[in-house]
């Protein structure tokens, strides 16, 4: 069982995870459009065993960065597919720009450690328990969004007294 810090640090990582995605959505475009326009951007290594036409990870960026970028719209909107498709999407440019990293060192290493970031903080947060809670679905007890304590509940067969000994 979490506790109510525990979803909220989850929560914020989340949020914080779908901006990450957001951004790395967009280098990801970057890098794509940059590889299918200009095949010098990037230099290439003789005999490397993932040496493909340029233009063939440029468009493989370009379209897991309009993924990435849609994804993470979708997980600040806190949307239901958000949280999955973000791991999905973030595992692939992870694995991507792992075969990507002899073109471009730097990028490719900085989208691995977003990518990496996104994956944990998703697969740490559960929907459930930081989201579609509201106050009126906590009549049992249960503690409000809005972070109040938990409220008492009458006993069993007596209504509260009110304001006196009764």
């Amino acid at each position: 069982m979490t506790t109510r810090r525990e979803s909220e640090g989850a929560r914020v990582g989340a949020n914080f995870a779908g901006v990450l995605m957001i951004v790395a959505g967009v280098w990801q475009g970057v890098m794509g459009v940059s590889a299918i326009a200009r095949d010098e951007v990037y230099q290439t290594l003789p005999e490397y065993l993932f040496d493909f036409d340029l233009a063939v990870w440029g468009w493989t960026h370009l379209a897991i960065g309009v993924v990435a970028f849609a994804t993470g719209i979708g997980l600040v909107l806190k949307t239901g597919w958000g949280r999955v498709a973000g791991i999905v999407v973030a595992s692939l440019a992870a694995v991507a720009n792992f075969f990507f990293l002899p073109y471009n060192p730097a990028w490719s290493l900085l989208v691995i450690a977003v990518s990496v970031f996104v994956i944990w903080a998703l697969v740490l947060w559960q929907p459930s328990a930081s989201y579609g809670r509201h106050s009126a679905d906590n009549a049992g007890g249960a503690e409000d969004v809005a972070g109040t304590e938990p409220r008492p509940q009458p006993s069993a067969g007596r209504p509260p007294s009110e304001g006196g000994n009764g």
